[in-house]
């Protein structure tokens, strides 16, 4: 037979069949390939008949159906399994079988593999199994790592009864090894600890190691492999005289060690070995499955942890049940309650909401609904019933995918936007108010505009009036902007009206009150035109005088206002009753709901101004 390629480098062959011990090659789907001379010459069959699965006819048929079962499970790690193989002379030799998967760039490319011929002692045999199984009992319901490797290193210790195990994980990138808690028999002591890898091992051994191969010592002292490096301080200080190191390559890089450990010199069993090199893989595949669910607890309670941090509610379901599996704590803050315990799409009915039009929501309605009926992502607006009323909700799902693609689950996120709302609802209500404060304060302007052009005689005059009417409608609009249009406190709109004028002749008195927006630009007006016509022909003009305004409340609801002026030197016009006057007659009738009461003296004008008043009457609504 020729030399076979070796299946992870196509520039590199293995001469299988010149090898001195039972042997094989195998395709990546597990096919045999190529098989040593050795395993046909003790087999007695020839290579054709043992490639594929013809290898299978070589086993003993009370191991056949499990030795197949666990081939065809084997994954991408090492295999380890024991069967007998029957031989050419009608009889069977139990076997430790190990394959190796050969890697390459597009994963695993092949298998190489040996059988070890086992000795004949099957009630030690037999008793490892059983050990092995107890072995698997405990260390399957170890969540922690740490604790998997001591109580691997504990049982294989007292099994043994070793001086010491231990269970070693190396980083040989930093060139050191770290030595998890040991079993110990009292005398030896625990080296839980880490240490520099040439401090221990000779590179010789190190190699065994890097390949795969167990190294299996009787006498530190005596044996080559171990006698270069029996003397170090390390080494004299861990007191070891012989030891097993089975080694646990994985992808080509030696990660871990098994270790037993004895004070004094032993001649280990092949069963011996056989053990330690079985519960070398089982406590490999425990401690990373631990590490793997430790990793994903974590992973869990980190995600709790900042879904509970969110300020929306998430709610995940399963598919295709519905069964609703988590909320985070934003669940209790948007809907006001915690999530129904629903067990099926069924239990959505009990979530009470309403769409726009006011219809009651049906559970499969719900975006959770859709997207576990659809697996497509789904959203909606709704009026939930909660504790303390009702509050609109937006909801958004999407679907939950395993690797297959297939649809697993869905998971929904609910913010509350009932403020939202109303701040749009109530933007739309500014929008209109201030297109019909817009087209009021027009008319108000074209009504000042056109009444004050028909009573003047010229544009001068005009511009005069109109301007300073004007002034009076915008001082009363900034106050009005600075209370967002709310109310209007009496005495600010007074002192900001009458500031143009003589302050020092101008006497105001009166208690805090508020006028609504309607009544505050009316009444600036009317102030605006007392004061004019005062600055023009009374107390408030050259010849000088007094000015005394004041308010009082005559009931509820009720506003009595004086403006009283003493003139020194009256003019002629002080006396008649002009446009100024109609004007304020009209506004206090129209605008303010009142009535105005005019009184002349010789040198005294009053004007008495009495409405009912409701702060707040001319506010937005809320």
């Amino acid at each position: 037979m020729r030399p076979h390629q070796r299946p992870d480098d196509p520039g590199c062959f293995i001469d299988v069949d010149a090898l001195p011990i039972l042997a094989f090659l195998a395709a990546p789907d597990g096919r045999w390939t190529a098989t040593s001379r050795r395993f046909r010459e003790v087999t007695g069959r020839e290579g054709a008949a043992l490639a594929g699965q013809g290898w299978l006819e070589t086993v003993h048929r009370e191991d056949r159906d499990r030795l197949r079962i666990l081939w065809s499970g084997r994954g991408n790690d090492a295999f380890v399994a024991e069967a007998r193989v029957l031989t050419m002379d009608g009889g069977s030799c139990w076997y430790l079988w190990r394959a190796e998967p050969q890697q390459g760039g597009d994963g695993v490319t092949g298998w190489a593999g040996t059988l070890v011929e086992m000795p004949l002692d099957r009630a030690a045999h037999r008793r490892h199994e059983g050990f092995l199984l107890r072995l698997e009992d405990r260390l399957r319901d170890i969540a922690d790592p740490e604790e998997t490797k001591h109580a691997a290193a504990d049982e294989l210790g007292r099994e043994l009864k070793a001086g010491r195990v231990q269970y070693v994980e190396y980083d040989e990138d930093a060139e050191i090894f770290r030595v998890a808690r040991c079993y110990t028999d009292g005398r030896m002591r625990d080296l839980a600890g880490e240490y520099r890898m040439a401090d221990v091992s000779s590179p010789a051994q190190l190699d065994l190691l890097r390949g795969g191969r167990s190294v299996v010592i009787v006498d530190n002292r005596l044996d080559p492999l171990t006698r270069v490096t029996s003397d170090l301080p390390a080494t004299r200080a861990m007191e070891v005289r012989a030891h097993i190191a089975v080694p646990l390559v994985k992808s080509g890089r030696l990660v871990a060690t098994l270790s037993i450990h004895q004070g004094e010199p032993r001649d280990w069993t092949a069963e011996e070995v056989a053990l330690v090199e079985a519960v070398a893989e089982r406590t490999w595949a425990a401690v990373r499955r631990a590490r793997a669910e430790a990793a994903l607890e974590e992973n869990e309670i980190r995600l709790a942890a900042i879904l509970d941090a969110l300020p929306v509610g998430v709610i995940v379901g399963e598919a295709p049940s519905g069964r609703l599996t988590f909320s985070n704590r934003g669940v209790r803050a948007v809907f006001g309650f915690e999530t129904h315990p629903s067990q099926s799409v069924a239990d959505y009915d009990e979530w009470e909401a309403y769409d726009e039009e006011g219809r009651r929501i049906p559970g499969h309605e719900f975006p959770m609904a859709r997207v576990l009926a659809t697996g497509e992502p789904s959203e909606g607006e709704y009026r939930f019933v909660r504790d303390g009323g009702a509050a609109w909700l937006r909801i958004v799902g999407a679907p939950i995918v395993d690797r297959a693609g297939r649809l697993s689950g869905g998971v929904v996120a609910a913010v509350d936007v009932d403020e939202q709302r109303r701040l749009v609802e109530h933007q739309t209500l500014l929008v209109a108010e201030l297109s019909h404060r817009v087209k009021n304060v027009l008319a108000v302007v074209q009504g000042i505009a056109s009444q004050t052009f028909a009573r003047a005689t010229s544009l001068d005059e005009f511009r005069e009036a109109f301007e300073g009417r004007l002034q009076a409608l915008s001082v009363a609009h900034s106050l009005l902007l600075r209370a967002n249009w709310r109310t209007l406190p009496l005495a600010d709109l007074a002192a900001a009206v009458l500031a143009p004028f003589s302050a020092s002749s101008v006497s105001v008195e009166g208690p805090a009150l508020d006028l609504g927006a309607k009544q505050g630009v009316a009444m600036a007006l009317i102030l605006h035109e007392l004061a004019t016509n005062a600055a023009k022909y009374g107390a408030l003009s050259p010849g000088g005088g007094r000015v005394d305004l004041s308010w009082s409340e005559t009931g509820p609801g009720r506003l009595r206002l004086r403006w009283s002026e003493t003139s020194l030197a009256a003019d002629p016009e002080f006396r008649r009753e002009g446009f100024g006057s109609r004007l304020i007659r009209r506004s206090v009738e129209n605008d303010l709901g009142g009535a105005a009461l005019r009184r002349l003296g010789n040198r005294e004008l009053e004007w008495e101004v009495e409405f009912p008043i409701a702060a707040g009457s001319a506010a937005l609504p809320v």
